[in-house]
């Protein structure tokens, strides 16, 4: 599948969620640890499999994460933009402040991704993984001291 069809497909699907507001949850332990262990390709057919089945958001997420990690930085960084108004549009769903955030991080909306940082920790309180990438987003961007 080309990148092209690749981002309409996800297009299509995330504009579909965003339509039915339809979630399907409890996926997030096998998504974290397919990718930790590098089973990217695993990773995106099982997306495709839960968004052709459920239209779960949390795949979408995973789905790019993965493609992200497999070394498809143009298209993912296309789709975390996408992912993020969707997350920013959708506020209610679980985890969706830190998906926002982390969106924007990876798609290289580094002050954005800063902001979204901050004001996910500040209604939640110091997390590990925002702590990381709030650092790695100040230094994307030259910001050393505040990086630390």
């Amino acid at each position: 599948m080309n990148k092209i069809s690749l981002i309409k497909k996800s297009l299509l699907l995330l504009t579909l969620i965003a339509s039915t507001n339809l979630v399907i949850a409890g996926s997030q332990v096998d998504w974290k640890r397919m990718l930790a262990e590098g089973r990217y390709n695993d990773v995106v057919e099982l997306a495709d499999d839960a968004l052709a089945r459920f239209k779960d958001h949390d795949a979408v997420y995973y789905k790019t994460l993965a493609l992200y990690k497999m070394g498809e930085g143009t298209a993912a960084r296309q789709l975390f933009s996408f992912i993020a108004k969707y997350y920013h549009q959708n506020q209610g769903l679980p985890g969706a402040n830190h998906r926002k955030a982390m969106s924007l991080y990876y798609a290289g909306f580094y002050e954005a991704a800063i902001e979204a940082f901050e004001e996910y920790q500040t209604n939640n309180g110091n997390h590990l993984e925002a702590t990381l990438h709030l650092g790695y987003s100040y230094t994307r961007l030259g910001q050393y001291d505040e990086a630390i």
